[in-house]
Order: structure tokens, then C-alpha cells, then sequence
């Protein structure tokens, strides 16, 4: 170790690897499952003109994520540590690149999501209570109070956090399920029959459904963060693989089931008229439920969301404590709780920046994020071209192999950097430059006055 006292280093204790597959695939299936289906299925819908067509835009969107899902399963293998693409840049030598992967991730991305996150979670609550006649706090209170209490729970114990987000992420299931059921009744009305008849050929199907299918991608991303906190897994070499595979299929087939059952419930013209923006509640076109399906939509929509929030406070920390273990980011963040064995600076901090964002921007934080989406693209675009360094270190030897992993790796690379072209124009372009610039004065800045206190990694 470098110039560190004894009470120091105690505090730079290795977490304790407590997670299992179910509580891995609970936090890959809690963060991708959100309420955006609910509102890309009218955009998916309107561009593809058709049922089935818009349900194939769904199923292809999901298999392109195939590619990274196996690259990043074998990078858990070889380096099964906290930090996760963070962790993966800088042991492929690209130092500078990790620190900025992980300032952008930090900064720009993933707080901004759990803000987001909790304003939507309170604007549910808000349209359920407002219903009953109770007064309502301020949105931006009730978030605050919700990345508080979540916050606290992931304090007090990860695994007592994983377990909460198995609870969670089955219970996003329940509504689903629901809806499949509704969806398998009513199609023996002629409603039903009509909506899912067999599609038209159209000759334009081939120049639509790129854009079908790049309505869905956003649907599925996400499930980055759980590399985060792979310290803390068990037998990482089996789980890793084991969880990201096998959730992106479950979060395939959840995603084909709901959309399919949405177009058998709701007319599919009424679904293309849905406002962009909008969700679209398939339990309002239930007969049996008349009055209640807002509610009912309300609670569900909430529910999920804080699954959402659930993981990505438990998740998201992990990130900034594996930088400051490396003298990139404040040595706080890198302080494991004596008794709890979490990154409780990282998380108060975090979610104090998620506050003071809910309350200084509100509902306009949705704006913000997307002025990252370009950066988020390329960001994912460099970490799958780093195993091309990687597969040259001799200290590179993961227990996942991806076969053809040179072509997976480009088809990867390939689809994030369509993710950043589709949405980039100068409002992100100028942001991804900017973050840049930032990102690598802020790097020396660390480089220069911390380097000498990273800590060696034992996880």
C-alpha cells in the first residue's frame, strides 16, 4: 500500500460479495422495466402502421442488445470488481477514458436519472391522491422524500437493498400478468380479433422499421449500472453471465407480451393517436374495469418506478467508489461503512445532488437528460472498443468467452454509436463536447492532486 495510516486503510475494507443470481437479475430487470413501454408504444405504433410489424420493431430492438449484454458479461468475468465500464477502461489502459466514462455516468447521467426517476414516481401520486381530495406536497418534497427513504434503506444493508429489489421487480410482473390475462379474454371479442388479424406487406417496411426499432432501444437500456457493484457478487464468473443473459431474454419476452396484449386490449388507431409523451393505459379499454383503470394505472405506474429508483440508488454509488479507490474522484467516496459495509458517502452524496435537481429544475430534469443521450451513446461506444485492448493483456482472462467476439464486439460499437447519431444535434453535440473538455481538465486536476492516495484493489 502507498502513504496510508491503519484506520485509513480499515476504512477501504473490500466489499462483501453477498449478491446471488436472483438478486442480480432483480436489479437488471428493476432498471431497464420502467413506464417507458407504456409510453413508446404509441411511437412504435405510429411509425411501423401495423400490429404485428410494430411488435417485430420490439422483439429486433431487444436482440440488438445482445451484442453488448454478451461483450459485457465477459468483461465481468475477467474483472468481477466495483465500478463496472468504469473498471473496464481503466484496466484496458485508457485511464483518461475510464475517468471520463465514469464522470459523465455520474454527473450527467445516472443522478439526473434518479431524479427523474422520483419526480415521475411523485407525479403518480400526486394524480392518485389528487382524485381523493387530500392535499398534496410540492412534487419536488414528495421525490426528495422518496430518494431519502431509499437512500436509507440501501445504507443500512446491500443485501437487505437486494432483497427489497427482488420484492420490487416481482411486483412489476403482477400488473403485466394481469394485462396478458385481460388481453387473452378479449380476444374473443371482435375488438380483439380485428386489432391482431394477420399484417399487410407493405413495400415500405424495410424503410420504417429502423425507425420502429430505434423507438424501442431506450426501452431497453440501463442494465449498466449492474456491473457497477460486482464486488459484491457471488461467484461472479457463474452469475454475471448467467444474470445478464438470461434477464435481457425475460425483459424481451415481458416487453412482446405487454405489447402484444396493449394492441389486443386498445384499438390500434387509438393507440397511434396517443400524444407523444403521453402513456398509454391499456386497462381503460377493459369493460370490467370502467372507472378505476386511472387509478389502477396510477398505482401500477408508481410502483414501477420505484423499483426503478430502487436499484438505481443501490446500484449507481458503486460507480463513484470505485474512482476514488483509484485517486480519481474525492477520497470520500471510496469509505466503506465500518458496520453496514456500504458506500454511504457516495450514496448521501449522490442523492443530495438528486435533490437539489428536483427541486432547482422539477420536471424539466426530462429535458436535461436529453441532452446526454448523444453522450451516453458514445461513451458505451468506447467502452466495447476497449476489449480490444483488453484481449491483449495478459492479465485479461475471463471464464465467459464470447465466441466471434470481434464481430460481436463491432456490432456492439456499431449500435451505440446509432444510438448517439440518431438523437444528435447541436444542443447534445455541443454538451458531449463540452462534458469532454470538462471531463479531461477535471482528470488532471485529480491526477495531479490525488494519484499518489489511490489504494491498491483487493475485491
Amino acid at each position: 500500500m502507498r502513504n496510508v495510516d491503519v484506520q485509513t486503510r480499515q476504512d477501504y475494507q473490500a466489499p462483501l460479495r453477498q449478491l446471488g443470481v436472483v438478486h442480480v437479475s432483480a436489479v437488471f430487470v428493476g432498471t431497464v422495466i420502467g413506464a417507458g413501454i407504456f409510453m413508446n408504444v404509441p411511437i412504435v405504433a405510429r411509425t411501423m402502421g401495423d400490429p404485428w410489424f410494430a411488435a417485430l420493431a420490439w422483439l429486433l430492438g431487444g436482440f440488438l442488445w445482445l451484442p453488448a449484454v454478451f461483450i459485457l458479461a465477459e468483461m465481468g468475468t475477467a474483472f468481477p470488481e466495483q465500478g463496472g465500464a468504469y473498471r473496464y477502461l481503466e484496466r484496458a489502459g485508457w485511464r483518461p477514458c475510464a475517468f471520463l466514462y465514469g464522470w459523465i455516468a455520474f454527473l450527467a447521467v445516472d443522478t439526473l436519472v434518479v431524479s427523474l426517476i422520483s419526480l415521475l414516481a411523485a407525479s403518480e401520486l400526486d394524480e392518485l391522491i389528487s382524485r381523493v381530495g387530500i392535499p398534496f406536497p410540492t412534487r419536488s418534497a414528495v421525490a426528495s422524500g422518496l430518494i431519502l427513504i431509499f437512500t436509507f434503506i440501501q445504507y443500512r444493508n446491500v443485501k437487505q437493498g437486494a432483497s427489497l429489489q427482488v420484492v420490487l421487480s416481482l411486483l412489476k410482473f403482477v400488473p403485466f400478468a394481469i394485462l396478458i390475462i385481460f388481453a387473452i379474454y378479449l380476444l374473443g371479442f371482435e375488438q380483439g380479433a380485428r386489432e391482431l388479424s394477420p399484417p399487410q406487406v407493405y413495400g415500405t417496411i424495410f424503410n420504417v422499421l429502423p425507425a420502429g426499432v430505434a423507438a424501442t432501444v431506450l426501452a431497453y437500456s440501463g442494465f449498466f449500472n449492474t456491473l457497477y457493484m460486482a464486488g459484491e457478487i457471488r461467484d461472479p464468473q457463474y452469475v454475471l453471465p448467467k444474470s445478464l443473459v438470461g434477464s435481457l431474454f425475460v425483459v424481451i419476452a415481458t416487453y412482446m407480451l405487454v405489447v402484444i396484449s396493449i394492441q389486443a386490449i386498445a384499438p390500434f388507431s387509438v393507440i397511434q393517436d396517443v400524444e407523444e409523451g403521453k402513456l398509454i393505459n391499456p386497462f381503460a379499454f377493459v369493460p370490467f374495469v370502467g372507472s378505476h383503470a386511472v387509478s389502477a394505472f396510477n398505482i401500477i405506474i408508481f410502483c414501477t418506478l420505484v423499483g426503478v429508483l430502487n436499484a438505481a440508488l443501490m446500484a449507481q454509488p458503486r460507480l463513484p467508489y470505485a474512482m476514488a479507490r483509484d485517486g480519481l474522484f474525492f477520497q470520500k467516496f471510496g469509505v466503506l461503512h465500518s458496520r453496514h459495509g456500504t458506500p454511504h458517502t457516495a450514496l448521501f452524496l449522490q442523492a443530495g445532488l438528486a435533490i437539489v435537481m428536483c427541486i432547482a429544475f422539477g420536471e424539466r430534469v426530462e429535458e436535461l437528460l436529453g441532452y446526454f443521450t448523444a453522450a451516453y451513446g458514445l461513451q458505451n461506444a468506447l467502452l466495447f472498443s476497449s476489449i480490444f485492448a483488453l484481449r491483449r493483456k495478459p492479465n485479461y482472462n475471463p471464464q465467459f468467452q464470447v465466441k466471434f467476439w470481434p464481430i460481436v464486439a463491432i456490432l456492439a460499437i456499431c449500435f451505440q454509436l446509432l444510438i448517439a447519431v440518431s438523437v444528435l444535434d447541436v444542443r447534445s453535440g455541443l454538451t458531449a463536447i463540452g462534458l469532454g473538455l470538462l471531463g479531461i481538465s477535471i482528470y488532471f486536476i485529480f491526477v495531479k492532486r490525488f494519484a499518489d492516495r489511490s489504494f491498491d484493489r483487493k475485491e
